[in-house]
């Protein structure tokens, strides 16, 4: 097993001694092996640091990545689970449009394109821009909500109106997603595998197999709850009609 001293460790993984360092006071890093003096890192230091640097970029922060590198003896079990986010990744062809792009639809201003980036609709491009605000390119994470939104105000509802129920309906789909999550931690995951009943061989066979059907029934039983909520909205509007106004006399024929 090849061994480096702590600058030759920061030249072959592409940091720094004061990172290494910092790493080592946090925990994130297991002691080196001293000879007198000497510390001496291993290739199990360079894969562990590899490991940081994917959590990292995975957006990770340092004392998040701890608690999973804490974790490390579950061994490949950890790996599984590190690479849900790819199993379910969104695709990267994403749409890219601009304020005046958008001009006749929300968002009309830059305020406007700013909450739509709160709300994850909308994400600025990576290239480099210095024109005006408004020629910004940004792709279009969420279009069926962009799309619903404009919809929406052209109907005559306010802006402000419909990106704060976007907004409360982001909160209610992550704890709808959240349910689903716990659904299956609760019955056929443990500590980071599945258990020995699943016929799964592993948690991203899992993962893959049952996220497809999550969007798709919440989308069935919104749906289903729209029709019977419009119906109930519907029969109460024709109620409020037929109903006597109060002081007002009934037809002396009703039920003759």
């Amino acid at each position: 097993m090849t061994e480096y001293r702590i600058e030759e460790l920061a030249t072959v993984t592409g940091t720094t001694v004061r990172t290494l360092q910092s790493y080592r006071n946090k925990g994130l890093l297991p002691p080196p092996r001293r000879q007198g003096r000497i510390a001496l890192y291993s290739d199990d230091h360079v894969a562990r640091l590899d490991l940081i640097a994917d959590l990292i970029a995975r957006g990770y922060s340092l004392n998040a990545a701890a608690e999973v590198l804490a974790g490390l003896g579950r061994g490949e079990r950890i790996r599984d689970l590190l690479g849900l986010d790819d199993t379910i990744e969104p695709p990267a062809t994403a749409p890219v449009v601009t304020v005046r792009q958008l001009a006749d639809s929300p968002p009309q201003d830059v305020q406007e394109m700013a909450r739509l980036i709160d709300l994850g609709v909308l994400t600025p491009t990576d290239e480099p821009f210095d024109g005006p605000i408004e020629d910004q390119p940004h792709h279009v994470e969420l279009p069926a909500m962009l799309a619903a939104g404009t919809a929406l105000t052209n109907a005559g509802i306010p802006l402000e109106a419909v990106l704060e129920e976007g907004f409360r309906l982001r909160e209610d789909a992550r704890v709808i997603a959240r349910r689903f999550v716990e659904l299956a931690v609760r019955h056929v995951i443990d500590e980071g595998a599945i258990t020995p009943g699943s016929p799964a061989t592993s948690v991203t066979e899992l993962v893959q197999e049952l996220v497809p059907h999550a969007p798709t029934v919440v989308a069935e039983l919104v749906e289903v709850a729209l029709r019977d909520s419009i119906h109930d909205e519907i029969a109460r509007q024709i109620g409020h009609l037929l109903t006597p106004e109060d002081g007002a006399p009934e037809d002396p024929t009703d039920g003759e």
